[in-house]
């Protein structure tokens, strides 16, 4: 049987720990989509114009192909970009225009070149949509 003041013990070491790491801030901060098209190889990365709920947004080029990186400040708005997304690339792909769309924490990535969005993958842990 544990005593009253060793259970308050381990009660306020677990709650100091707690208010430790809020005050830590939680999550560590999104890298930037420049950062993430760095560590698959894009080339001539170039920021673009976030145009709603994005936090940033940026194009690179793997090979001849185009790929558009994007960064979020929270998951949700991630979804609710891939969901616009995802329509538009159901769309293309309707008229033979094949995109994957590819995501992981706090970003996603858009792209005519599977090899790419593998890429992504592989390299920073995502999931293809």
């Amino acid at each position: 049987m544990i005593s009253v003041r060793t259970e308050a013990l381990v009660v306020g070491v677990l709650l100091a720990a707690g208010f430790a790491g809020a005050a830590l801030g939680g999550d560590p901060p999104a890298p930037s989509a420049a950062d993430l098209a760095g560590k698959v190889g894009c080339r001539d990365v170039h920021a673009g114009n976030a145009t709603g709920g994005e936090r940033e947004l940026a194009t690179c080029r793997i090979g001849a192909r185009d790929v558009t990186v994007v960064t979020f400040d929270d998951n949700a708005r991630r979804d609710d970009w891939l969901g616009d997304a995802q329509l538009n690339v159901v769309t293309l792909g309707l008229f033979g225009l094949p995109e994957a769309l590819v995501y992981g924490d706090r970003w996603a990535v858009r792209t005519d070149d599977l090899a790419a969005a593998d890429r992504f993958v592989v390299a920073l842990h995502g999931w293809w949509v």
